[in-house]
Parts: structure tokens; sequence; C-alpha cells
């Protein structure tokens, strides 16, 4: 395992837990949750899903491993809304909330591949080289 894939299997953890943890444990019920920001949540899940998208991005570092890690965040973005409607999760699923994971996914690896693009070819190879 390479170092890169550190910060992406803690992201991962990080965002399962977020997803998945029980209603009852939040103390909280999620549509009394406002912040002043419409939608608030919505924005939450394309953070959550932009870093996993961008972390795994610089993990696989491969255009292969860019379709491994597109297919493999609609499948998590797929998998934690069937979760979240878990009676042990009691949390709402709500498919727009899976859309805004597959667009938080799409802007993470289009963050991660326009970095590489500004890298320049000496630092680009350095950085595949680690």
């Amino acid at each position: 395992m390479s170092l890169r894939m550190i910060p992406a299997f803690v992201w991962t953890s990080l965002l399962l837990v977020a997803c998945l943890t029980p209603s009852q444990w939040l103390h909280v019920n999620e549509s009394q949750v406002h912040v002043g920001i419409s939608h608030f949540d919505k924005l939450v899940h394309v953070v959550l899903f932009a870093g996993f998208g961008f972390l795994w991005f610089q993990a696989a570092r491969s255009r292969r491993g860019l379709t491994w890690v597109l297919v493999a965040g609609v499948a998590l973005a797929v998998f934690t809304e069937f979760g979240q409607a878990l009676p042990i999760v009691g949390r709402d699923s709500d498919p727009f909330d899976g859309l805004a994971d597959v667009v938080g996914l799409l802007i993470g690896l289009a963050s991660g591949y326009a970095l590489n693009g500004l890298l320049s070819p000496k630092r680009r190879a350095l950085v595949e080289e680690s």
C-alpha cells in the first residue's frame, strides 16, 4: 500500500461514519438541522464525496484508477443511501442526497485531474515516484 492511500482510507472511513451513524446516536433530527444555508445536508454530501473522489484519484493516478474510483464512488453513494434507510440506522434516505454524492464525486475527480494537469512534467514525475 502506498502512502497516498492512507488519507483516502481515512477519509472513506470518516465518510462512512458520517453517513451511517444511527439517528439515536446523533441526538438531533436531521430535518431540524438549520445553519442558515438552504439544503445544508446536500452541501455536506458534496464535500464528503468530493474529498473521496479527490483523495482516491490521487492514490490511483491512472486512467484505470479513475474508472475504478468513479465506479466505487457511485456504488458507495448508493450503499450509503440504502444504508441510511435501514431500521438500525434510522436516517432519512433521500435520492437527492445520492445525486449530491455523485456531483461531489465528479467535482473531486475533476479537481484531482486538474491538479495533476497543472503540475509540471518534472514535478509530476517526482510525485509519481513517491
